[in-house]
C-alpha cells in the first residue's frame, strides 16, 4: 500500500464517520488495512506485536505483520525489487538508513502526515524527512571490577598499557565497530569528518585487543574471565536483561556511563 494511499483511507474513512456515525461504530477506521514491517524475531518482536501492533488492531482495526529477518537483507531485497517490495515499513538502525534513502526505497514524511513527529527531540531525527526514530540502543564498555583497577572512564582506556591482552571490541565490518569508532573520535577531539583521533586509539590499543566479537560475546568472555574489558552493543531477542541480570549476580562487572548511541528509525518504503 502507498503511503499516501493509506493516508487518503484515513481521510475517507474519517469524512465516511461524519456522514454515517452508526456506520463507523461498527467499523473501525482501519479495517481490512494490513501494514507489513519487518523484525527481528524473538521477544523484540512479541514487545512491538503487544505493545503496538495489538492495541492499534484493538482501537484502529489496523493489522501489523512483523516478518523476521536482518535490516541489511531486507534493505538488499528492496533494492533489488523497488516495483514490487516486500513491506510497507522498514526499520533499521540508523547507520543502514543513507543506503537506503540513497538507493530510493524510502518515501518522506513530515509532521502534517504524521502529527506526533512533532513530539520527537531535537536531534534524534537524522536523516531529515526520512524515518523516525522510536528506540536508542547503547554501545558500553564492561570490564571485570575485581581485576581492573582503576576502573575505565572512557572507550580510549582500552589502549591504558595495563590492559595488554585483555580487551575485546566490536568488528570494524558492523556498525556497532563504526560506532565504537566514532565515539572515539568524539572523545579525542575528532568527528565523523576527522577520524584520525580514534585510529590512533586503536593502533596504540593493537597490542591490548585480542578479540573483536559481536554484540552479546563479550559479556561471556569477561564472565569467563578470558578478557577483562570489552565493548557491548545492542542486543534484541531478550537477551539483553538475562545477560546483565545474570553478570551482576556473579559481580563479574561494572558498565561505564553510557557514552555512545544508535537510533532505529522506522521508515515509509518508497512505490513506484
Amino acid at each position: 500500500m502507498r503511503r499516501r494511499d493509506f493516508l487518503a483511507l484515513g481521510a475517507a474513512s474519517a469524512l465516511a464517520a461524519v456522514a454515517a456515525p452508526a456506520v463507523h461504530a461498527q467499523q473501525k477506521k482501519f479495517s481490512g488495512v494490513t501494514l507489513r514491517i519487518n523484525g527481528y524475531g524473538g521477544t523484540y518482536d512479541k514487545a512491538l506485536i503487544e505493545g503496538v501492533a495489538k492495541p492499534l488492531e484493538e482501537s484502529t482495526g489496523l493489522k501489523i505483520e512483523y516478518i523476521p529477518s536482518s535490516p541489511s537483507a531486507d534493505i538488499a531485497k528492496l533494492l533489488s525489487n523497488k516495483s514490487n517490495p516486500h513491506i510497507d515499513l522498514l526499520m533499521a538502525d540508523s547507520p543502514l538508513i543513507p543506503q537506503a534513502i540513497a538507493g530510493g526505497i524510502l518515501e518522506t514524511f513530515v509532521a502534517s502526515d504524521a502529527p506526533n513527529l512533532s513530539r520527537v527531540l531535537p536531534g534524534f531525527r537524522e536523516f531529515g524527512d526520512y524515518g523516525a526514530p522510536f528506540s536508542v540502543a547503547s554501545i558500553v564498555p564492561v570490564y571485570n571490577s575485581n581485576t581492573v583497577k582503576p576502573p575505565l572512564t572512557s572507550f580510549s582506556d582500552i589502549a591504558r598499557p595495563d590492559l595488554k591482552g585483555k580487551v575485546s571490541t566490536m568488528p570494524a565490518n558492523n556498525y556497532t565497530g563504526w560506532m565504537v569508532l566514532l565515539a572515539l573520535a568524539e572523545g579525542n577531539g575528532g568527528s565523523l569528518a576527522n577520524m584520525d583521533p580514534a585510529f590512533k586509539i586503536i593502533a596504540a590499543a593493537k597490542d591490548n585487543i585480542v578479540a573483536t566479537p559481536p554484540n552479546s560475546r563479550p559479556l561471556h568472555m569477561v564472565r569467563r574471565r578470558q578478557v577483562r574489558c570489552g565493548m557491548v552493543g545492542p542486543m534484541r531477542r531478550g537477551n539483553r536483561e538475562r545477560h546483565w541480570k545474570r553478570l551482576s549476580r556473579e559481580r563479574a562487572f561494572t558498565p561505564s556511563l553510557l557514552t555512545r548511541t544508535s537510533c532505529e528509525d522506522v521508515a515509509t518504503r518508497r512505490l513506484h
